[in-house]
């Protein structure tokens, strides 16, 4: 009955083995693919908001067009990347250009 208790204990030893340890990290500190993350998310959170802010501002929809409003603040919304650039683009362009004319 020993020989199969340390048998048992030796293949938990060797699947501890194949976890992988670093030495002398310290886990406090981020890595840099953590780094990457965070400046990636804070870059999307900065767009939406840049977005949501010059859609909020924007004064040359009048009262009939708020659908059209709350429909860009959806797109903004459901797509993170591609709703703000949309709207930087094309639909503050669209509303400028209406504006000059």
């Amino acid at each position: 009955m020993l020989p199969a208790a340390s048998s048992r204990a030796r293949s938990y030893r060797g699947a501890m083995d194949l976890v992988p340890t670093t030495t002398g990290a310290n886990p406090i500190v981020p890595t840099s693919w953590e780094f990457t993350a965070l400046l990636v998310s804070g870059a999307l959170i900065a767009l939406v908001v840049v977005a949501i802010i010059s859609l909020s501002r924007d004064r040359h929809y009048t009262a009939a067009q708020r659908l059209l409003r709350l429909l860009w603040l959806l797109v903004i919304l459901a797509a993170p990347v591609l709703g703000p650039i949309l709207w930087l683009t094309v639909g503050r362009n669209r509303v400028l250009d209406r504006q000059e004319s």
